[in-house]
């Protein structure tokens, strides 16, 4: 949670963080089924995924994303 901290900054919910990165782990990467995984909203989940996408945590390919 201190690397997520560390590279989204202090404003970040880490723990929301985490458990997108945790549901990617257990779905097939959709934005969709991370949502569902985690009970939050498609456009947060979204959100999310472009900012660890951004600082390098996650990649995507096409409508999946995977941690790196």
């Amino acid at each position: 949670l201190a690397e997520i901290d560390e590279r989204l900054g202090t404003e970040a919910d880490s723990r929301f963080y985490a458990a997108v990165l945790a549901a990617l782990t257990e779905t097939d990467g959709t934005v969709e089924s991370v949502a569902d995984e985690v009970g939050a909203r498609e456009e947060a989940v979204t959100d999310a995924l472009r900012r660890l996408s951004d600082v390098g945590v996650v990649t995507r390919n096409g409508e999946t994303y995977r941690i790196r």
